[in-house]
């Protein structure tokens, strides 16, 4: 799995399973390799920009029910 941050600001990411659990945090621009989470059901992935909101709450999640290789998932945001 890669993830890209095609966004100007560094962001946080959590991915998880119901038993399997990593996060990390992506530069501007940049894009982070997650292989070991190929063909895996049911993830979730969740954004925060950074630095974290005060109240500590991450505001964009995705659920990704079934993963295939070859597959893409493309989330867009726009902050005015």
């Amino acid at each position: 799995m890669q993830i890209f941050n095609n966004t100007q600001n560094e962001i946080f990411y959590g991915i998880s399973t119901s038993s399997s659990f990593d996060c990390g945090t992506i530069e501007a621009q940049q894009t982070t390799e997650l292989s070991g989470w190929d063909n895996t059901d049911n993830v979730t992935l969740s954004f925060s920009a950074l630095p974290p909101e005060p109240s500590g709450v991450t505001p964009f999640t995705v659920t990704i029910p079934e993963s295939k290789t070859g597959m893409a998932v493309t989330i867009g945001l726009y902050h005015e």
